[in-house]
């Protein structure tokens, strides 16, 4: 029985498979975009062909088939109601400019409304002395 060659093995590695028994492999072989098996070094050169290509993960950990494809739509558009700052770095006076001229040109927003602010970097925006007391 011939087993198909791999395009790829990838090898030496410490390759988390997330099966039911969360096995962990050395090496892995991929045809086609899917995986052929998993398994010791040894174990992968039923898979050799004369093109595959051999990667060495030099003990390196690998999670193959990770896709995480969930999205959360109904906060995304919340978010379009609101003030978004785009996670730019922004003074402190930057940051009321913006929140200011959103209020100013928004027509839902009432002069008892709350707004939210979103999308604000925290980081870019550290207080140098003075900003923290200003009233």
């Amino acid at each position: 029985m011939k087993m198909t060659a791999a395009d790829i093995i990838y090898h030496n590695g410490y390759i988390y498979t997330a099966d039911a028994e969360n096995r962990v492999a050395g090496a892995i072989a991929i045809a086609d975009g899917r995986i052929l098996a998993c398994g010791d070094n040894d174990d992968m050169a039923a898979f050799r062909g004369e093109h595959t290509q051999f990667i060495d993960l030099d003990g390196k950990m690998m999670m193959p088939g990770i896709i995480d494809g969930h999205m959360h739509p109904f906060w995304g558009g919340i978010q379009l109601f609101g003030c978004h700052l785009n996670y730019e770095s922004l003074t402190i006076d930057e940051i009321l400019a913006r929140v200011q001229a959103h209020l100013d040109n928004d027509p839902r927003t009432g002069e008892n409304d709350w707004l939210k602010v979103t999308a604000w970097l925290r980081q870019g925006m550290l207080p140098a002395g003075i900003d923290m007391y200003r009233e």
